[in-house]
């Protein structure tokens, strides 16, 4: 019942505020104020033109109503079309970026003010929004989406602060002048909104690359090297989601807004910060921030000679633990300490080369070998040295670079085992063990090992990337399609991103659901248009489906890559371990037009 003298009702709700207020009103505050009444007018007319009610406006904000969500968001629209055109006559220092949140709710009405979760909501939505955007509800959005000429994103599930049930958020998406709908490719269209990555029940963490205060490249070096280790002491964790360094490093010297990240990544938290190594010491400025509502929970200067850089890694990811979930880390902070003390020069080739190895380009694989050596010059028995000997055959062999493919087999197999005979409990060595067994056609084994990598480190995006592409190649299409979502969403964007997909698309083929596995074949293609596997899978699919024309032209893609493919060499290259599998997956791409 509402309090006396209120009433409720149902209305759109409309809420704005400035971006970057304080910073404006601290650099000029004359202009600022002068900027803010003209913009204020141009709210106030739209508003008025259609049919909506000012109700409030304090300081920057302003909360309107309108009886109508389609006048609201066309409202919202004008409004941010004719502000981007005032702020290009602005100095960019000056210019105003306005966030707007719509939301369609039940409000309660006293005295002409507006109370309750529908306002609560639509401004949660506001601080959602990027700077000169607009950010709706659900129900908003089911109103305006057979009647808006816009295009809206999906930004997923929404925990915002003090709702107690997610928020379903879109935001105003702009088409580039020519260009179509996004993620549209050659073969058909990719939804982007079944691939948004939704934040999880559990604590989840982006530790992006920490900027350095020098154009050094060893300095650069040195700073990624700091960064992946914390991430690879974090994930050790089994409570954390912890986004894997492949995704969080694609933020590189690119200025982000955290919320950004939240929704981009799905997690809760972000940790950033610099590094600054001087002689022989180092200092880390690092702080952690909740990347839902933007606010800041520690920041902290570290200062340490650098023979004690591991020390430091322990002290930094300790504050993180006891910072998210103060009950739980006690017993993982030390079962997660580093045991041994690696030397800092074999430490550093190693951390570069998980650099260039990780990139997955020709260029880069050449490098990472060049590293591997190096390393492996100064300590013959670095095990993750020798991992990463194994993994630079092994992608060789995958992405055709290698001109000797038996050659690579028998070196990678060489180099992994070494590596399991010196630290097998090292996840990377498991991969590389795994991986080569799976090259070999030993799924089974090659699983086992993606399993204990997953043990060792649980949030290994790689590992159930890989246990995805054995487990569908092994017959287990179940297993394969919870691993490969599971990559998926410890690391968006990976550049291994091909082999989730494939191993999710080949799980979704050889258990018959067709559309999924279309969606996967596309994503490989639009990952790596390079790669052969990608392709294979976008012929039989689509072939599976009767699409046969469909299917002829994906075969064409493939024979552009690899003049001379056959059925056969493919059933060769392949790893299924079930005949009618293998049956089934050749006798789709014959259907397609790949010669016999």
């Amino acid at each position: 019942m509402a309090a006396s003298g209120a009433k409720r009702k149902l209305t759109a709700v409309f809420v704005t505020d400035v971006a970057g207020y304080s910073r404006l009103m601290n650099d000029n505050p004359d202009a600022t104020l002068a900027t803010l009444a003209a913009y204020r007018e141009i709210f106030s007319a739209h508003i008025e033109k259609f049919q909506g009610r000012v109700v409030n406006a304090p300081g920057d904000s302003i909360l309107a109503e309108f009886d109508s969500v389609v006048d609201a968001v066309d409202s919202a629209v004008e409004i941010q079309r004719e502000l981007a055109g005032r702020n290009r006559e602005l100095p960019d220092d000056r210019r105003m970026d306005f966030r707007i949140g719509v939301n369609l709710g039940d409000v309660l009405v006293k005295e002409g003010e507006l109370f309750g979760d529908g306002v609560n909501i639509a401004a949660r939505l506001e601080s959602l929004a990027e700077p000169g955007g607009i950010c709706i509800s659900r129900p908003v959005y089911d109103q305006i989406k057979s009647r808006s000429k816009q295009d809206w994103e999906y930004l997923g599930e929404q925990l915002v602060k003090n709702i107690p049930e997610p928020v379903r958020a879109y935001q105003l998406v702009s088409i580039p002048e020519g260009g179509g709908p996004r993620g549209q490719d050659s073969y058909g269209t990719v939804s982007q909104q079944e691939l948004t990555m939704e934040l999880p029940d559990k604590p989840s963490i982006a530790v992006l690359p920490f900027d350095t205060m020098s154009s050094d490249k060893e300095q650069m070096y040195f700073a990624d090297g700091f960064v992946e280790d914390i991430i690879t002491e974090i994930s050790k964790f089994r409570w954390f989601d912890v986004i894997a360094r492949n995704s969080s490093f694609t933020y590189k010297e690119t200025k982000v807004d955290v919320r950004q990240v939240s929704r981009e990544l799905g997690v809760h938290y972000v940790l950033e910060g610099s590094v600054r190594n001087i002689s022989d010491r180092v200092r880390i400025n690092a702080q952690l921030i909740d990347a839902v509502s933007g606010n800041h929970i520690w920041a902290e200067r570290f200062d340490s000679p650098l023979e004690s850089l591991f020390d430091l890694q322990d002290d930094i990811v300790s504050r993180i633990a006891g910072s998210i979930q103060p009950e739980l880390y006690s017993a993982e902070v030390t079962r997660a300490k580093r045991k041994d003390q690696e030397n800092l020069d074999v430490w550093n080739y190693a951390v570069r080369c998980r650099w260039h190895v990780t990139r997955v380009t020709r260029e880069d694989n050449a490098e990472a070998l060049r590293l591997i050596e190096k390393a492996l010059e100064l300590d013959p028995e670095h095990a993750l040295s020798l991992a990463f000997l194994a993994y630079y055959h092994l992608t060789s062999l995958f992405f055709g670079w290698s001109g000797n493919p038996g050659e690579s087999i028998s070196k990678a197999n060489e180099a992994a085992a070494r590596a399991m005979g010196l630290e097998e409990n090292n996840p990377w060595v498991q991969c590389a063990m795994g991986m080569t067994l799976f090259v070999a056609k030993e799924p089974d084994r090659a699983i086992a090992h993606f399993r204990k990598a997953i043990d060792l480190n649980p949030n290994f995006a790689i590992a159930y990337g890989y246990l995805s592409l054995s487990s569908a190649h092994a017959g287990m299409p179940k297993e394969a399609i919870e691993a490969g979502k599971k990559a998926v969403r410890l690391s968006p964007h990976d550049p291994e991103m091909i082999h989730f997909c494939i191993g999710l698309g080949t799980a979704c083929f050889v258990s018959r659901d067709l559309e999924e596995a279309l969606l996967w074949a596309r994503k490989a293609i639009e990952v790596r248009p390079d790669a052969l596997a990608g392709h294979r899978l976008l012929a039989a699919t689509l072939a599976l489906m009767d699409r046969v024309e469909d299917a002829k032209q994906a075969v064409e893609g493939l024979l552009a890559l690899r003049p001379g493919m056959t059925v056969t060499a493919v059933r060769n290259a392949i790893h299924f371990k079930h005949p009618a599998d293998s049956d089934l997956y050749a006798e789709n791409l014959l259907k397609a037009g790949l010669p016999g």
